[in-house]
């Protein structure tokens, strides 16, 4: 009698709590599958607003040979740091990306590392020229508009530094909120109330699901393959059609406002470590200096990102000038109402111009922050960041809003002639 008492108290007794896995795991978990020389992963997914189930393959093949397949609808690429795509999903026009991801990292890499020699000559040595970067599989979760449902990115990216190849295992015990479910599994809980269940054996997501009234979302993974025969060949990409719309020029521009952000990040973060050591003296010749280099990396990285926001207005001022060209044209002599009409029409156009740049500054300013890890001093970290966003509006200026206006400016006076 005593010993089923003790057994039923034991069971009305709550369960242990579960365990959060530590940091030792997830760095296993990097390192294992840093060093698969292949693999393919197939995942299947499925929505609550349709019935379509759209399968996901992903394929890897060291060192250097990375792709995503959606239903053959869009696929994504990445070899020897090169960034393809092809999608012609229905309903839109087919679209295709071609970046060399990796030779413009190289080439920011390079330049960073050049100014930061001439600024700091005696610790060039201990500013390396390369970055340590590399394709890296992603996968982020964001709640949807009205936080009912899950949005969730499954992409494929060149990392500069990179630490893991499969980015998740980063990002996801980011969050501190993981849970051991059992032996071989952590789950992560989501934004919108969905659930992200790791294997912690493999490292690589086996599902992501919410469900609701209405039933179950899901993203689960079907078959994986740790060591599959692949050659580089496979992870070649078809020619775009001639229908097919170019976006590599935007996809560059973000990808070197990518790298500006990493340069300067790197840069302060180097700062920060040379201070530390007391091998930097951080007076107001170190700040001038280190204004320097921040001055290059941004204005090189602005007007380089802006291309093709530039290449846009210039097509659209060029179509304003040529509409005004005409009115000049067909303007009566001396109908001077006529004539105030239009410089009015150019004065507010002018006006507009100025103030979206105006408005790209503020915004990319106001998102400008140092993170507590990468410069630990408070007080340094301030002193960087107010450096950071000096040296920010002066690029922007020179890089930017100088050209911009002073091209509106030329195009205007040519017609009015």
């Amino acid at each position: 009698m005593i010993s089923l008492l003790i057994a039923a108290c034991a069971l009305l007794q709550d369960a242990p709590p579960k365990k959060a896995p530590g940091a030792a795991l997830f760095d296993e978990l990097i390192r294992k599958t840093n060093a698969l020389q292949s693999f393919v992963a197939v995942y299947r997914a499925s929505r609550l607003e349709s019935s379509e189930r759209i399968t996901v393959r992903m394929e890897y093949l060291a060192p250097d040979n990375m792709k995503l397949d959606f239903s053959g609808s869009t696929i994504v690429s990445m070899r020897a740091g090169v960034m393809d795509l092809r999608s012609s999903v229905a309903g839109e026009p087919p679209n295709f990306v071609h970046v060399p991801m990796a030779e413009m990292a190289s080439e920011r890499s390079l330049a960073l590392a050049a100014v930061v020699h001439t600024e700091f000559p005696a610790l060039a040595k201990e500013w390396t020229s390369t970055w340590d970067c590399g394709g890296q599989l992603l996968l982020s979760v964001s709640p949807s508009a009205d936080a009912t449902a899950e949005n969730m990115d499954l992409s494929l990216s060149y990392a500069c530094p990179r630490k893991a190849l499969l980015g998740w295992l980063e990002t996801l015990p980011a969050g501190g909120a993981g849970v051991a479910q059992d032996d071989e599994h952590v789950v992560f809980p989501t934004p919108a109330g969905g659930v992200v269940t790791l294997n912690s054996r493999s490292g690589f997501v086996e599902s992501l699901a919410k469900k609701n009234e209405n039933g179950e979302a899901a993203f689960r993974l079907e078959s994986l393959d740790i060591a599959p025969k692949l050659t580089a060949e496979s992870f070649a990409v078809p020619a775009p059609s001639a229908a097919a719309v170019d976006g590599s020029a935007p996809f560059a521009g973000r990808w070197h406002e990518m790298l500006t952000a990493m340069g300067g990040r790197r840069f302060v973060g180097w700062v920060s470590e040379r201070v530390a050591d007391k091998k930097l003296a951080w007076d107001a010749d170190a700040r001038v200096h280190a204004r320097k280099v921040l001055g290059v990396l941004y204005t090189d990285g602005i007007a380089l990102e802006s291309q093709p926001w530039m290449a846009a207005t210039q097509d659209r001022v060029e179509k304003f000038a040529t509409w005004l060209a005409q009115r000049y044209a067909a303007l009566p002599a001396g109908d001077k109402a006529k004539r105030e009409e239009i410089d009015a029409t150019i004065k507010e156009a002018r006006a507009t111009l100025v103030k979206t740049l105006d408005q790209m500054l503020e915004n990319r300013v106001a998102g400008l922050n140092i993170p507590e890890e990468t410069v630990p001093d408070a007080e340094l970290r301030q002193s960087l960041l107010e450096l950071e966003q000096g040296a920010t509006r002066s690029a922007f200026a020179k890089a930017l809003h100088e050209p911009a206006v002073a091209s509106f400016d030329e195009r205007i006076e040519r017609a009015k002639r």
